[in-house]
């Protein structure tokens, strides 16, 4: 799962990048999406989060779990690099997606709790 320093996807796979933190449905539901289009495999890259509610290794075993995922890596500070070695259009950045998904989580369960 760490970072071996060569990111060799085979013919139609894709890579998506993102913290996973917490997975949810809505995970699945995109990295399905995603898989549906791309034949070759789906590599997922976890990246760091500040405020993180779980390791990224506990993370990446989470998601490596999942149907559609063949391979995850752990991108710690290497992102950028892990990224540069695919071709733009396999590449899946997610994380923006994910700050909406986390939001709506924390908003559920806020609500939820505080009955609003």
């Amino acid at each position: 799962m760490n970072w071996s320093g060569q990111l060799a996807l085979p013919a139609g796979a894709a890579c998506v990048t993102g913290c996973f933190d917490p997975l949810t449905a809505a995970h699945l539901e995109r990295l399905e999406q995603i898989a549906s289009a791309h034949p070759g495999g789906l590599t997922v890259i976890i990246t760091d989060l500040a405020d993180a509610i779980l390791p990224s290794l506990a993370r990446a075993q989470l998601v490596a779990g999942l149907r559609p995922v063949h391979r995850v890596i752990v991108a710690g500070d290497r992102l950028e690099e892990i990224c540069a070695q695919a071709p733009s259009e396999a590449i899946y950045r997610e994380e923006s997606a994910e700050k909406l998904i986390r939001q709506d989580l924390i908003r559920h369960v806020h609500a939820r709790h505080h009955g609003d």
